[in-house]
């Protein structure tokens, strides 16, 4: 019978069973006496031999006509109870202990109890997920919307900046609205000014940088998506204001009053000396593209393009950097100089024209239309607007005569004086 059973019988479950039946299941249940993994006959031939469908033999067979024995598969692993076998599957199947019914119903009502223990586990564990995703925005919230700066703490020139940073946003009445710029953004229209003012405003604790470090810890915190921020910077807005709106105007006021300290001069210099630089690099790339040249950026070219810019209006630098990149294209054309020198040819010849500018006391008369590469910046736009009755930029005029007359437009007050 295999597994070693001592007996293997077949209970009827009605008590007028007929002899047709008897042999069906007599022929159902006879085991193969040279395999005792296999039956004896095939359902199909019990089925033509009977005269009926080999799913009416099956049928009976369950309905009333199960086998059992003395072997280990007649008996609940669980329990010890005995088991009944329905089907000649259920006595093949030796892939798992058997068990009985009670049992099994025991077992599918522990796992369920178990999933629903697992499954209020992970719903306690979500909602803590979200409890804390919620007061982790709240925090960077609060750390953006919180500070108790004033706008007396500004510089003239971070109060252009930050002003034309809310122009960018359209500032609302929202008193919980964030001010967010991504790094690639410009607020100025020079990234170089850009960085130059932020820098100050993160050293203040005014703006707050989203940096690698910064944003490995909101990305942790589950906040990213909820937030909709990336690399780049947040403007703290005052508690003393109730809304952006109210902290927008009020930067206008302030610029518009032109009230500035004597340090302030040496920002509003500096800025229009990086905007200049801004346009006379745009040139330069002009140039070399013109030319074919290949021009090497550093701290000399720097120097030589800040003091054209001091001494000439943009249309003279643009023929002077056009006439110079001219004649370095001839150069290398007639003489093949080295190909490690030719990035400093340009450069060279530049800071010669200015050494006889100074020294000889050459000039020129040569004007050249500014190029469409050479933009008008925001910073530029909103200056000639309230400073320059004629100007729409500063491209007629050399840096000095942009400071001077910008400068002498404005207040100027002793830097212990208070920006009220």
């Amino acid at each position: 019978m295999g597994d070693g059973e001592n007996f293997f019988c077949i209970l009827f479950n009605k008590e007028d069973v007929s002899d047709k039946e008897r042999v069906m299941a007599e022929k159902y249940w006879t085991i193969d006496p040279d395999n005792p993994k296999r039956f004896l006959y095939k359902v199909s031939s019990i089925a033509a031999g009977l005269g009926v469908i080999a799913n009416k033999v099956t049928i009976q067979i369950k309905a009333g006509f199960w086998a059992t024995g003395s072997g280990s598969r007649f008996f609940c692993s669980v329990c010890g109870v005995r088991i009944l076998i329905k089907t000649r599957a259920e006595y093949l199947n030796t892939s798992s202990k058997k068990k009985c019914s009670v049992c099994i119903s025991r077992e599918k009502a522990e796992r369920l109890r178990q999933d629903e223990a697992a499954q209020l586990e992970r719903e306690r564990e979500w909602e803590e997920t979200q409890l804390k995703k919620i007061q982790a925005k709240k925090d960077f919230e609060e750390e953006c919307l919180q500070s108790d700066y004033l706008i007396e703490d500004l510089s003239y020139i971070e109060v252009v900046f930050i002003y034309l940073w809310l122009l960018d946003k359209s500032p609302s009445e929202d008193a919980t609205e964030i001010i967010f710029k991504r790094t690639f953004e410009t607020i100025t229209g020079v990234v170089e000014l850009d960085e130059v003012v932020l820098a100050k405003l993160v050293s203040k604790g005014i703006v707050l940088e989203l940096n690698r470090e910064r944003m490995l810890q909101l990305a942790s915190e589950g906040v990213m998506e909820d937030l909709d921020i990336y690399y780049g910077f947040c403007l703290k807005k005052s508690k003393e204001y109730s809304s952006v709106y109210e902290f927008c105007s009020k930067l206008y006021e302030r610029f518009c009053a032109g009230r500035i300290l004597v340090s302030d001069i040496d920002d509003i210099s500096s800025a229009v000396d990086i905007v200049r630089l801004n346009n006379l690099y745009d040139l330069v790339h002009w140039v070399e593209r013109e030319f074919r040249l290949k021009v090497k950026e550093n701290t000399k070219l720097n120097a030589s393009l800040v003091n054209i810019s001091s001494m000439f209006a943009l249309p003279q630098c643009t023929h002077i950097l056009l006439y110079n990149g001219e004649k370095v294209a001839a150069y290398i054309h007639s003489k093949k100089p080295d190909y490690y020198t030719i990035p400093h040819l340009f450069t060279n010849r530049v800071d010669r024209f200015l050494t006889n500018v100074k020294v000889n006391g050459w000039t020129t008369k040569g004007y050249k239309q500014v190029p469409e590469c050479v933009s008008t910046t925001h910073f530029e736009t909103l200056i000639c607007e309230h400073y320059f009755e004629t100007e729409y930029n500063w491209f007629r005029l050399t840096t000095e005569e942009v400071v001077f007359h910008w400068v002498n437009s404005l207040s100027v007050l002793d830097d212990s004086c208070s920006q009220k």
